[in-house]
């Protein structure tokens, strides 16, 4: 009898200490939930100081490996909008090279088909037929 009475305060006695350490553990695990959200909070609001005061560095350090994807990806944006712009540009060049060739070329057959014609039907260029051909 006098055993199952020790037994019985002994087992109160480690409920008693159960029940305060699992009231110690639900106290931290309550902090940590309050930290994590006030983190989540300080993300939210883009705030860098409260994340360096409420968040892990774990944390901390996914926010600066985000903030340096999004820095490059800008980065490599305007590279993109400035190579864009610049084939456009080579491109509209190309174009009124070409239409200015077109224009030589036409204006020249022109002055050749105008230029006088031999019997055989072939066309004679004088010195003042050249000249002209050599303006443009």
């Amino acid at each position: 009898m006098i055993r199952l009475a020790l037994a019985g305060v002994a087992m109160s006695a480690l409920l008693g200490s159960l029940v305060v350490v699992k009231s110690i553990e639900e106290r931290g695990l309550r902090k940590v939930i309050a930290a994590a959200r006030a983190c989540d909070q300080a993300l939210t609001e883009a705030d860098r100081f409260d994340q360096s005061l409420t968040c892990s560095p774990a944390v901390l350090t996914l926010v600066a490996q985000r903030d340096t994807a999004q820095s490059q990806m800008a980065a490599l944006n305007d590279e993109l909008l400035k190579t864009r712009a610049d084939q456009a540009d080579a491109l509209a060049r190309a174009e009124a090279r070409g239409r200015t060739q077109t224009q030589r070329t036409q204006s020249v057959q022109t002055r050749l088909d105008a230029a006088p014609r031999t019997d055989s039907g072939l066309g004679r260029c004088d010195a003042d037929c050249l000249s002209r051909l050599g303006r443009d």
